[in-house]
């Protein structure tokens, strides 16, 4: 964990690990931060454990004026991060991002997660559609405890099977709850290969927040497309687009590349319909961007939408994932 203190005057940190039914995992720890000071610690120093931890959460209490938090995961060969959660006042979060299955060589896992971070039980329903906008499955209500979790493939939680044997399927994710306070994220990449006799090895992933704000205008601050040393194939980068129309009318979305410098590279405009998603590369959406390398992405749409970027180098050796900003 790494938990900042921007103020100008110290504040105290009170961090409580919890299990995946809210029960507290260890003894809350409490800690004070100096003007501009920072904690950076692993779980089990911090808690002072060293049983492996394969679910839940931790919470953070500040007093004082506030703070910002970072988590940074590693997963066999891989690591990925996610910012504190700040809680959620909505009922509905989404996905833009489902995919399990593949072909030797191209497979893909996702793993979806709920947090309920309230004082009371929550009724929660999750409906996955494919990118064509027809429901795949509906995992249907379900009670989620106070403080507790649901972390789950989403191959053996919509019945697409396996990640390392299946079909690939794509889509978009829907989670409905009967009040606020739920929270989530997914989190995806390789499945691992059976071949090494190790199925869970994990060679890159990748990691968002279930979105809990629909954007009609959002920027994605990255653009790689292309190797920044051509003799280095792990230079040679790749970044995608995800969007998902949750709306039950079509949405007119324009996406706008632009460079460093921001000279307006490439523009495409799209037209979604109800539950549809488009996940394509931005070099694909618009070749004039293959060579591209720094720069954002500018998305704006009729309707409110989902969306995510992510970007890669070719040879698959890491993948990041790129939350909205949202302007409007």
């Amino acid at each position: 964990l790494v938990i900042a203190n921007p103020n100008d005057e110290a504040i105290t940190l009170t961090l409580t690990l919890f299990g995946p039914i809210g029960q507290p995992f260890a003894q809350p720890v409490s800690q004070t931060l100096p003007s501009r000071g920072r904690l950076f610690q692993s779980l089990g120093t911090l808690f002072e454990i060293s049983s492996p931890i394969a679910d839940g959460f931790v919470r953070v209490d500040v007093e004082g004026p506030g703070a910002v938090g970072f988590a940074l995961i590693e997963v066999q060969d891989t690591l990925l991060g996610f910012n504190a959660s700040f809680g959620n006042e909505g009922n509905v979060l989404y996905s833009a991002q489902m995919a399990s299955g593949g072909v030797m060589g191209n497979r893909v896992f996702t793993s979806l997660k709920v947090v309920n971070t309230s004082d009371d039980p929550r009724v929660v329903t999750i409906t996955a559609y494919l990118d064509d906008g027809s429901p795949l499955n509906t995992v249907f209500p379900f009670t989620l405890g106070s403080g507790s979790t649901r972390q789950q493939p989403v191959g053996e939680l919509f019945g697409t099977g396996s990640p390392i044997s299946s079909n690939l399927t794509t889509g978009s994710i829907r989670v409905d709850a009967d009040g606020s306070g739920v929270i989530g994220d997914v989190i995806f990449g390789d499945p691992g290969d059976p071949d090494t006799g190790i199925p869970n090895e994990v060679d890159f992933a990748a990691g968002l927040p279930l979105q809990t704000t629909l954007f009609e205008k959002a920027i994605f601050s990255q653009v790689a497309n292309g190797a920044t040393n051509p003799e280095d194939a792990s230079t040679d980068t790749f970044t995608g687009i995800a969007l998902y129309n949750p709306n039950s009318s079509s949405a007119q979305i324009t996406v706008r590349v632009f460079d460093r410098e921001g000279m307006l590279v490439g523009e495409k405009s799209l037209s979604l319909s109800e539950n549809e998603r488009t996940s394509q590369l931005i070099e694909d959406l618009m070749p004039e961007t293959a060579d591209l390398i720094g720069g954002h992405i500018v998305v704006e749409s009729t309707r409110p939408i989902v969306g995510q970027a992510f970007f890669g180098n070719n040879t698959l050796q890491f993948l990041s994932a790129i939350p909205p900003i949202i302007v409007e």
